[in-house]
């Protein structure tokens, strides 16, 4: 994953790179505009943890057991994204996961009752912090 970070004309003349074909040729001086960062595999992990969090509850205080419950529900869910096919065959839908590093086999077990069409008022914290995900 990339950042794209535009730089204030005024910061411009930090950012300069000086070039030159030959050693007997003319140095040139090029002033960025922009710089590329290349965000880490932690952040993007932390940024999707966040907006699965955010997604998932709407209540900022949890408890210690209802957040560490979202969180390992988060955690199930980023590592069962696909990556790519197991295999060529275009009948073979299983794809290859994160799980499949981690633990070895594929997430197997049948999704929870599907509680998002119920008010959240009328469930309790820890029946919101289980299930809705």
């Amino acid at each position: 994953m990339y950042k794209q970070i535009l730089i204030r004309p005024e910061n411009r003349h930090f950012q300069r790179i000086f070039w030159r074909e030959k050693s007997s040729d003319e140095m040139s001086c090029y002033e960025l505009n922009t710089i590329t960062l290349l965000i880490s595999l932690k952040e993007a992990g932390i940024k999707s943890t966040k907006y699965h969090k955010k997604r998932i509850s709407a209540n900022p205080c949890l408890t210690f057991e209802e957040f560490y419950t979202v969180l390992t529900r988060i955690e199930l869910v980023l590592n069962s994204r696909p990556l790519t096919p197991l295999s060529d065959n275009p009948n073979d839908l299983k794809p290859l996961t994160p799980r499949h590093f981690l633990v070895g086999i594929p997430l197997t077990s049948l999704p929870k009752q599907n509680l998002l069409n119920i008010n959240e008022s009328n469930l309790t914290k820890f029946v919101s912090a289980a299930f809705l995900g």
